[in-house]
C-alpha cells in the first residue's frame, strides 16, 4: 500500500510539473506574441505619422511656392506676404503636433512594456525555482494586473489615435482656408489690374481730349 501511495504521489507530481511546464511555455509564447504585436503596431503608427508629415510638408511647399510666385508678380503684395507667413506658421504648428503625438504613442508603448512585459518575464524566470502553488497564485495575480494595465494603455493609445484624427481634420481645414485666401488674393489682383486698366484708359481719354 505504501508503495502504491508513493507511486501515485510521484505520478501526480510529474503530472503537475508537466502541466506547469506547459503553462510556462504558453506564457513565454504569449509574451513573444505580445512583443511582436506591439512592435508591429508601433511601427505602423510611426509610419502613418511619417506619411502625414511628408504629405503636409509637400502641400506646404507647393502652397508657399505658388504664393511666393504670385507675390513676385504682384510686386510683393502685402496680402500675399501675409498668406505666406500664415501658411508657414500653420505648417510648423501641425508638424509639431504630429511629432508630439508620435512621442506620446512611443511613451505609451514603453510604459506598457515596463508595466506588463517586464514583470511577466521576471515571473516566468522565477516559476521554475518557486513552488508550483505559489507560482500559480502569483501568475494569476500578474494576469489580473496585466489586464488592468492593458486597459489603461489602450485608453491612452485610443486618445493618441483621436488626436491624430483631430490633427488631420485641422490640416484639411487649414488647407481649405489657405485655398480661400489664395482665391481672395487672385480676386484682389484681378480687381487691381482692372482698376489700373480703367485708370489708364481714362487718363488717355483725358489727354486725347485736351490735345484736341
Amino acid at each position: 500500500d505504501a508503495g502504491k501511495v508513493a507511486s501515485g504521489a510521484e505520478s501526480e507530481s510529474r503530472r503537475i510539473a508537466e502541466s506547469e511546464e506547459r503553462r510556462f511555455n504558453q506564457l513565454i509564447s504569449f509574451l513573444r506574441t505580445t512583443e511582436s504585436t506591439v512592435n508591429s503596431h508601433l511601427e505602423a503608427i510611426h509610419q502613418r505619422l511619417a506619411n502625414r508629415r511628408s504629405s503636409l510638408h509637400k502641400a506646404h511647399q507647393a502652397i508657399v511656392s505658388r504664393l511666393a510666385n504670385a507675390s513676385q508678380e504682384a510686386a510683393a503684395s502685402t496680402p500675399l506676404l501675409l498668406a505666406i507667413n500664415v501658411q508657414r506658421a500653420t505648417f510648423r504648428s501641425f508638424d509639431g503636433a504630429l511629432l508630439s503625438v508620435g512621442g506620446e504613442v512611443q511613451s505609451a508603448i514603453c510604459r506598457m512594456a515596463e508595466d506588463v512585459c517586464r514583470p511577466l518575464l521576471g515571473l516566468a524566470r522565477e516559476m521554475k525555482a518557486d513552488g508550483v502553488a505559489e507560482a500559480s497564485r502569483r501568475l494569476m495575480a500578474a494576469v489580473v494586473e496585466m489586464e488592468a494595465v492593458v486597459t489603461r494603455r489602450g485608453v491612452e493609445l485610443e486618445e493618441a489615435r483621436r488626436r491624430i484624427q483631430a490633427e488631420e481634420e485641422a490640416n484639411r481645414s487649414a488647407r481649405k482656408r489657405l485655398a480661400d485666401c489664395e482665391r481672395e488674393v487672385r480676386n484682389l489682383r484681378q480687381k487691381v489690374e482692372a482698376w489700373e486698366q480703367g485708370f489708364c484708359r481714362s487718363f488717355q481719354d483725358r489727354v486725347g481730349g485736351a490735345a484736341q
